[in-house]
């Protein structure tokens, strides 16, 4: 490949140490400066959306993806013949936002097969453009999809992951989940973040109403895996706060029953 000028540490960081996925390098693929993402969760470690974007073709300036493919043979280069658990798509932003990101995807893959052939190539996404067709073929292509969420209600999706205009509600998101879980086939993991709020007037998602609207959405997509967690980082709203192991322990629990099996898994 062409030698691109860039710092492969603008792209491409790790390994680190993930609680849910191990030892995972992380590349990072919109790359506008500051988060790009078509959510701004009020629980984001990495502080407020700064473009706040519905889809790809709002995006200006994506990183091209010679670029991050560049970025990512230089950083597996080194770790060749090391353990790596991960390579993980994720980063200050929604990875699906970039324009070609199936290009980029494939890409990956097959610098993965050359550097650590039995590392899987996973994603963290929102979800929020699984009905598009291009990225659902991206998707599908991958070892294993993890994708947020966090809420069943509408309402709720609006406080919690503040959407960007554009984004499909709640119930369309979820409908695309479980499409892709059957094309996926046990590669689909569902990512909670569970919290609670220290300002009245806002909401959370950790009660019993709203556990038992999530359960009855991850009832419906079916996943291989839920990953249940709290607050580990400064949160982007300040009235924010992590719930105790009990409480992880309780949902998980719950969602055990809901669909029947051991499918939730709780990360402290």
């Amino acid at each position: 490949m062409k030698k691109v000028n860039r710092k492969v540490g603008e792209i491409v960081y790790g390994p680190v140490r993930s609680r849910r996925l191990g030892s995972s390098l992380g590349i990072g693929v919109v790359g506008q400066e500051g988060k790009t993402c078509s959510f701004d969760c009020v629980y984001c470690q990495y502080g407020q959306t700064v473009h706040h974007v519905a889809c790809p073709e709002m995006v200006s300036d994506p990183l091209s993806p010679e670029t991050i493919l560049v970025a990512v043979e230089q950083a597996l280069l080194p770790l060749k013949g090391e353990h790596l658990d991960s390579i993980t798509f994720s980063g200050n932003g929604e990875p699906t936002l970039h324009p070609q990101i199936r290009t980029i995807v494939q890409g990956v893959l097959e610098i993965r097969d050359e550097y650590c052939p039995t590392t899987p190539v996973d994603m963290l996404t929102n979800a929020s453009l699984v009905l598009d067709p291009s990225v659902r073929r991206a998707l599908e292509a991958l070892d294993r999809i993890v994708a947020k969420l966090d809420v069943g209600d509408q309402e709720l999706f609006c406080s919690v992951n503040r959407p960007a205009d554009g984004v499909p509600p709640i119930v369309d998101i979820v409908g695309g989940l479980g499409e892709l879980n059957r094309e996926a086939r046990g590669r689909l993991v569902l990512q909670t973040l569970i919290f609670e709020s220290t300002d009245p007037c806002r909401m959370d998602n950790w009660k019993e109403q709203a556990v038992e609207q999530l359960g009855e959405r991850i009832y419906q997509i079916d996943p291989a895996k839920v990953q249940l967690y709290t607050i580990a980082r400064a949160p982007s709203e300040r009235y924010v706060a992590g719930v105790e192991a009990q409480v992880l322990e309780s949902i998980k629990g719950k969602i055990d029953r809901k669909l029947g099996r051991d499918v939730a898994t709780v990360y402290h």
